[in-house]
């Protein structure tokens, strides 16, 4: 199930464990956690209040734990908790000063306490009695300060730009081994095998669905896939062990390998789609998109190159 309940008044909590957190990237080095969570009611209540969540912050290491103050679930938007401002209170000159306090009732220091270490958990408790908070593993995440989309919208088009490069070097290296026709149809047929087939031959080599990782997917090869059909077998059902199956998963472990090699030789060219980034109004990593594209490319590239080279160099040139 993608999404989980916590129900309201209860000991139940969700959990999410953030490590690597560098204080210096931090806006302001201000901890601000947005979240996006779903509210069930099981009974009308107030219809015209929300419900009520409270975030705890946890510290394994030094085994510190910080409940912060409680918030309005908004639903159907973006809730952004800076933990600074809604955990402050003015001193005697009417400045606002943050102030942290264990469960044991002791002041603590947000940055050598809770984030010493760069892993902390955040746990999500539902305040509202008899009322449900839905969330999932990406509904809550520490919010970084913003950048410019215009830079966002560049890596995008950086990302184009090298899915490009590979399917133009593609075309000319094929171009240097067959006739025109022949290597359009080869980068054709390689670029929508990378694009739309990926994930068909990821499901056959991994032995599982991706759908759901969680089950193994089985009668993959060619013989198991025609002795499964008449008699109407799930991929999910492990078949009895004879002699006969151990023979016909001998034989097509040997055809899923070669599809496994053939996987590789096939660039994913999904990987350079980041308009999920754009169009959501979120940064292109560059350790998580944009190193890897570059990599890709290079590595895809380079033996094309090569091979194109030497096939170029080696070949009869016609007469034009």
């Amino acid at each position: 199930m993608f999404r989980e309940f916590v129900e309201g008044n209860t000991k139940s909590r969700a959990i999410w464990r953030f490590q690597g957190v560098d204080l210096a990237r931090l806006a302001g080095g201000q901890l601000l956690l947005e979240s996006s969570f779903q509210s069930f009611r099981t009974h009308k209540g107030k219809i015209d209040q929300e419900l009520l969540g409270q975030f705890t912050l946890v510290n394994q290491q030094s085994g510190v734990r910080v409940p912060l103050q409680p918030f309005s679930n908004h639903e159907f938007r973006r809730n952004i908790y800076n933990v600074s401002e809604r955990n402050s209170r003015k001193d005697a000159s009417g400045k606002l000063t943050l102030e942290l306090r264990d469960e044991a009732g002791r002041e603590v220091d947000l940055a050598k306490d809770v984030l010493q270490g760069g892993t902390f958990d955040v746990e999500l408790a539902c305040l509202s009695p008899g009322q449900f908070m839905g969330m999932a593993r990406p509904d809550l995440f520490i919010r970084l300060p913003d950048r410019s989309f215009g830079i966002s919208y560049l890596k995008g088009l950086l990302s184009i730009f090298l899915m490009l490069t590979m399917v133009v070097v593609l075309g000319v290296s094929a171009g240097c081994l067959v006739k025109g026709p022949v290597a359009t149809m080869l980068t054709g047929f390689v670029f929508l095998i990378g694009v739309m087939g990926r994930g068909f031959l990821e499901q056959l080599t991994s032995e599982k669905i991706l759908d759901n990782p969680k089950l193994e997917m089985r009668g993959r090869g060619m013989l198991d896939a025609i002795y499964r059909l008449p008699a109407h077998i799930s991929p999910q059902i492990e078949v009895e062990d004879t002699a006969a199956q151990r023979v016909i998963k001998a034989i097509d472990s040997v055809e899923l390998n070669a599809l496994w090699g053939v996987k590789h030789l096939i660039p994913d060219f999904t990987q350079f789609d980041t308009t999920a980034f754009v169009a959501n109004s979120f940064d292109v990593p560059w350790a998580e998109s944009l190193l890897p594209n570059i990599a890709t490319t290079v590595g895809f590239c380079i033996p094309w190159i090569v091979v194109g080279y030497y096939a170029l160099k080696t070949r009869e040139l016609e007469a034009k």
